[in-house]
């Protein structure tokens, strides 16, 4: 009899413990969409969505996910037990921000039926200042050049306007304010300017316009842009046909066998000079002829006798400027029969 009453109780032990090792968690927030109501441009909006634990298992909520970078959101706290509550709060900046907001945060917990929610701020923005444009784009800024954008900015709200600080991201930009006007004092400009650097590529940053704050941004005004190179080849890259030996050209024909390269500086403050010029295909003869003084040069690539079999090799030059001090263009020859 002894045996079978510990039997029993080892079995509803086990039963006991398996049912509390299978509960599920289940996150259950007391609304999904938190309405600000109206604010303005520049303002710090923080507020809470409240959940619980309903389930019958510990529920383990991760990092939140907002949809942007102007909100931060933060669980607290992030293991619960059922019928455990907690707190995820946030804080929104409305730098920028006009209009209509819409701005979501992503909860992802162990809940096997909701693995993911979406919670949404919504509300609406009262612009404070206008600035034109809203986006500064430079074209194409040469080498030894400086490329200016203006930027009017205009005060909507009746008070004066006072551009205390515009700060770049990086150092690519530099920034002058100009000086107040008293016949306008809702309004404001600034000048953004940015030196050629000589090496091709894409640039981007972001300023930060202060005006009463110190401390916190006004509004935020985008710039990009690309480099141009300070120097240009046409063609970048050589593709060449050939015939072969049996229908090699006369001398007098030369279309097949001469190509051509124009190196062209976009800088105007530098005399442009080539140096160094060779090629890593020993058939190859390379002439060089200044089309414009220190600014345009022709290459005139040769090939005196035929090729046995297509090839591939570079042409190499060194320049005097030091952004870009050497070149290599690519040359490909292929032989074939006409």
């Amino acid at each position: 009899m002894k045996r079978e009453t510990l039997t029993l109780a080892i079995w509803l032990g086990l039963a006991v413990t398996h049912g509390q090792a299978g509960g599920q968690p289940h996150i259950e927030f007391d609304k999904t969409v938190y309405d600000f109501g109206a604010s303005s441009e520049g303002a710090s909006i923080t507020g809470k969505f409240s959940f619980r634990n309903a389930g019958d298992g510990v529920l383990n909520v991760q990092k939140p996910d907002p949809s942007c970078g102007c909100t931060v959101a933060k669980v607290q706290p992030d293991t619960l037990n059922p019928g455990a509550k907690g707190e995820l709060v946030f804080a929104l900046d409305l730098t920028n921000a006009r209009g209509a907001i819409e701005k979501h945060i992503t909860v992802t917990s162990n809940d096997p039926l909701k693995p993911t929610l979406l919670l949404t701020i919504t509300g609406q923005s009262k612009a404070l200042y206008e600035f034109n444009p809203p986006m500064i784009f430079f074209e194409g800024v040469a080498a030894g050049q400086t490329s200016r954008a203006p930027v009017s900015v205009k005060r909507l709200d009746g008070k004066k306007l006072t551009i205390a600080k515009v700060e770049p991201g990086t150092e690519t930009l530099k920034v002058v304010i100009e000086k107040e006007g008293t016949l306008h004092p809702q309004a404001a400009r600034f000048v953004v300017e940015v030196a050629g650097t000589g090496i091709p590529e894409d640039f981007s940053d972001i300023l930060s316009v202060y005006t009463d704050d110190p401390e916190k941004p006004a509004f935020l005004v985008p710039v990009a842009g690309r480099y141009l190179s300070s120097i240009a080849l046409t063609p970048k890259a050589l593709d060449w046909t050939i015939p072969d030996a049996a229908h090699w050209p006369a001398p007098t024909s030369e279309e097949a066998i001469v190509q051509k390269i124009v190196v062209t500086s976009t800088r105007s403050d530098k005399p442009l000079e080539l140096s160094d010029i060779a090629s890593t295909l020993e058939d190859l003869l390379v002439k060089v002829t200044e089309l414009e003084k220190g600014r345009k040069f022709e290459l005139t690539l040769k090939l005196d006798k035929p090729l046995k079999e297509s090839t591939r090799g570079q042409l190499t030059f060194e320049t005097n400027y030091p952004e870009q001090p050497s070149f290599e263009i690519p040359l490909t020859i292929t032989v074939a029969a006409p």
